[in-house]
Protein backbone atom coordinates (compact mmCIF):
# COMPACT_ATOMS: atom_id res chain seq x y z
CA UNK A 1 0.00 0.00 0.00
CA UNK A 2 0.94 3.40 -1.00
CA UNK A 3 1.52 5.18 2.83
CA UNK A 4 2.99 8.76 3.05
CA UNK A 5 4.89 8.66 0.24
CA UNK A 6 4.42 9.95 -3.24
CA UNK A 7 4.24 8.15 -7.13
CA UNK A 8 5.45 9.86 -9.98
CA UNK A 9 3.87 9.78 -12.79
CA UNK A 10 5.91 9.57 -15.86
CA UNK A 11 4.19 11.03 -19.41
CA UNK A 12 6.15 8.60 -21.71
CA UNK A 13 5.15 10.12 -25.32
CA UNK A 14 7.53 12.61 -27.26
CA UNK A 15 4.62 14.36 -28.70
CA UNK A 16 3.29 17.94 -27.66
CA UNK A 17 -0.56 17.99 -27.18
CA UNK A 18 -0.87 14.41 -27.11
CA UNK A 19 -3.69 11.75 -26.38
CA UNK A 20 -1.24 10.45 -23.53
CA UNK A 21 -0.60 14.00 -21.78
CA UNK A 22 -4.59 14.22 -21.67
CA UNK A 23 -4.55 10.66 -20.25
CA UNK A 24 -1.51 11.48 -17.56
CA UNK A 25 -3.37 14.86 -16.78
CA UNK A 26 -6.34 12.69 -15.56
CA UNK A 27 -4.78 10.32 -14.10
CA UNK A 28 -2.70 12.80 -11.72
CA UNK A 29 -6.11 14.18 -10.58
CA UNK A 30 -8.11 11.40 -10.17
CA UNK A 31 -5.00 10.38 -7.57
CA UNK A 32 -4.70 13.61 -6.46
CA UNK A 33 -8.55 13.25 -5.28
CA UNK A 34 -7.43 10.10 -3.66
CA UNK A 35 -4.99 12.49 -1.65
CA UNK A 36 -2.03 10.46 -2.69
CA UNK A 37 0.86 13.32 -3.52
CA UNK A 38 1.73 13.29 -7.05
CA UNK A 39 4.19 14.20 -9.04
CA UNK A 40 4.20 14.55 -13.25
CA UNK A 41 7.46 14.11 -14.80
CA UNK A 42 6.69 14.62 -18.73
CA UNK A 43 9.67 13.65 -20.96
CA UNK A 44 8.64 16.26 -23.45
CA UNK A 45 10.59 18.18 -20.77
CA UNK A 46 13.57 16.20 -21.27
CA UNK A 47 16.27 18.39 -23.87
CA UNK A 48 17.36 16.09 -26.60
CA UNK A 49 21.46 15.72 -25.10
CA UNK A 50 19.90 14.48 -22.51
CA UNK A 51 19.08 11.26 -23.87
CA UNK A 52 23.27 10.10 -24.62
CA UNK A 53 25.05 12.37 -21.91
CA UNK A 54 24.40 10.82 -18.54
CA UNK A 55 26.17 9.15 -15.94
CA UNK A 56 24.91 5.51 -17.46
CA UNK A 57 26.54 6.48 -20.33
CA UNK A 58 29.66 8.06 -19.16
CA UNK A 59 28.83 11.97 -19.16
CA UNK A 60 27.56 13.45 -16.47
CA UNK A 61 24.39 15.76 -17.02
CA UNK A 62 23.71 17.62 -13.81
CA UNK A 63 20.17 18.28 -15.25
CA UNK A 64 18.90 15.00 -15.88
CA UNK A 65 20.46 13.64 -11.92
CA UNK A 66 18.36 16.86 -10.77
CA UNK A 67 15.25 15.18 -12.46
CA UNK A 68 16.04 12.14 -11.42
CA UNK A 69 16.78 13.30 -8.53
CA UNK A 70 13.74 14.65 -7.35
CA UNK A 71 11.18 12.52 -9.55
CA UNK A 72 12.82 8.98 -9.58
CA UNK A 73 14.77 8.68 -6.28
CA UNK A 74 12.31 9.50 -3.90
CA UNK A 75 9.22 8.19 -5.31
CA UNK A 76 7.77 4.77 -3.84
CA UNK A 77 5.74 4.25 -7.43
CA UNK A 78 6.57 4.81 -10.88
CA UNK A 79 3.29 4.97 -12.82
CA UNK A 80 4.42 4.85 -16.79
CA UNK A 81 1.48 6.35 -19.24
CA UNK A 82 3.01 5.97 -22.62
CA UNK A 83 1.68 5.78 -26.59
CA UNK A 84 2.36 2.51 -28.39
CA UNK A 85 4.68 3.20 -30.99
CA UNK A 86 5.58 0.48 -33.82
CA UNK A 87 4.02 -2.05 -31.36
CA UNK A 88 6.07 -1.27 -28.05
CA UNK A 89 6.84 2.24 -26.32
CA UNK A 90 8.51 5.00 -27.39
CA UNK A 91 12.81 5.08 -27.79
CA UNK A 92 12.16 8.15 -25.62
CA UNK A 93 11.12 5.86 -23.05
CA UNK A 94 13.61 3.58 -22.95
CA UNK A 95 16.20 5.90 -23.88
CA UNK A 96 15.17 7.73 -20.83
CA UNK A 97 15.16 4.27 -18.62
CA UNK A 98 18.74 3.49 -20.40
CA UNK A 99 20.22 7.24 -18.64
CA UNK A 100 19.16 6.64 -14.98
CA UNK A 101 21.17 4.18 -12.88
CA UNK A 102 19.65 0.93 -12.92
CA UNK A 103 19.25 0.51 -9.11
CA UNK A 104 17.12 3.13 -8.99
CA UNK A 105 14.44 1.35 -10.34
CA UNK A 106 15.33 -1.96 -8.05
CA UNK A 107 12.53 -3.09 -5.54
CA UNK A 108 9.94 -0.17 -6.47
CA UNK A 109 6.37 -0.28 -7.29
CA UNK A 110 5.55 0.01 -11.00
CA UNK A 111 2.43 0.31 -13.02
CA UNK A 112 0.98 1.00 -16.28
CA UNK A 113 -0.98 2.74 -18.55
CA UNK A 114 -0.76 1.64 -22.71
CA UNK A 115 -2.45 4.21 -24.78
CA UNK A 116 -3.42 3.62 -28.17
CA UNK A 117 -5.50 5.12 -31.10
CA UNK A 118 -5.79 1.24 -32.26
CA UNK A 119 -7.98 -1.22 -30.46
CA UNK A 120 -5.71 -3.12 -28.51
CA UNK A 121 -4.48 -0.23 -25.76
CA UNK A 122 -0.90 -0.98 -26.54
CA UNK A 123 -0.97 -3.78 -24.59
CA UNK A 124 2.58 -5.36 -26.21
CA UNK A 125 4.01 -1.77 -25.71
CA UNK A 126 3.34 -2.81 -21.64
CA UNK A 127 4.60 -6.65 -22.37
CA UNK A 128 7.87 -4.92 -23.44
CA UNK A 129 8.08 -2.02 -20.31
CA UNK A 130 7.04 -4.73 -18.11
CA UNK A 131 10.32 -7.15 -19.04
CA UNK A 132 12.26 -4.26 -18.66
CA UNK A 133 11.26 -3.25 -15.14
CA UNK A 134 11.23 -7.12 -14.17
CA UNK A 135 14.89 -7.37 -15.27
CA UNK A 136 15.77 -4.04 -13.02
CA UNK A 137 14.08 -5.80 -10.01
CA UNK A 138 10.94 -3.72 -10.12
CA UNK A 139 7.44 -4.71 -8.68
CA UNK A 140 5.49 -4.43 -11.52
CA UNK A 141 1.42 -4.14 -11.02
CA UNK A 142 0.07 -6.89 -12.41
CA UNK A 143 -2.94 -5.01 -13.64
CA UNK A 144 -1.57 -3.39 -16.85
CA UNK A 145 -4.71 -1.26 -18.17
CA UNK A 146 -4.52 -0.36 -22.26
CA UNK A 147 -6.83 2.44 -23.27
CA UNK A 148 -8.02 1.76 -26.82
CA UNK A 149 -9.06 4.38 -29.48
CA UNK A 150 -8.17 7.09 -26.89
CA UNK A 151 -8.86 10.14 -29.09
CA UNK A 152 -12.45 9.68 -29.05
CA UNK A 153 -12.33 9.66 -25.31
CA UNK A 154 -11.26 12.79 -24.69
CA UNK A 155 -11.78 17.08 -24.71
CA UNK A 156 -8.77 19.25 -25.12
CA UNK A 157 -7.24 18.57 -21.77
CA UNK A 158 -8.56 15.33 -20.09
CA UNK A 159 -10.69 12.24 -20.44
CA UNK A 160 -14.33 12.73 -20.13
CA UNK A 161 -15.56 9.11 -21.07
CA UNK A 162 -17.28 7.35 -18.33
CA UNK A 163 -16.48 3.98 -19.16
CA UNK A 164 -12.55 5.06 -18.91
CA UNK A 165 -13.09 7.53 -16.01
CA UNK A 166 -14.25 3.91 -14.20
CA UNK A 167 -11.39 2.20 -15.61
CA UNK A 168 -8.83 4.69 -14.00
CA UNK A 169 -10.26 4.76 -10.82
CA UNK A 170 -10.39 1.59 -10.48
CA UNK A 171 -6.40 1.12 -11.39
CA UNK A 172 -5.72 3.38 -8.77
CA UNK A 173 -7.47 1.49 -6.52
CA UNK A 174 -5.62 -1.61 -7.28
CA UNK A 175 -1.94 0.55 -7.17
CA UNK A 176 -3.88 1.81 -3.72
CA UNK A 177 -4.08 -2.20 -2.65
CA UNK A 178 -0.76 -3.19 -3.88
Amino acid sequence: MIDNQYITIISGSPRTDSNTRKVTNTYGRLARERNLQVKVFDLLSLPPETLFHNQVMGLGNRQLDEWVDEYIVPASTLVFIFPEYNGSFPGLLKSFIDGVNPDLFRGKKVAMVGVATGRAGNLRGMDHLQMVMHHLGAWVLPLNLPISRVHTLSDENEITDPSTLNALHLHIEKLLQY
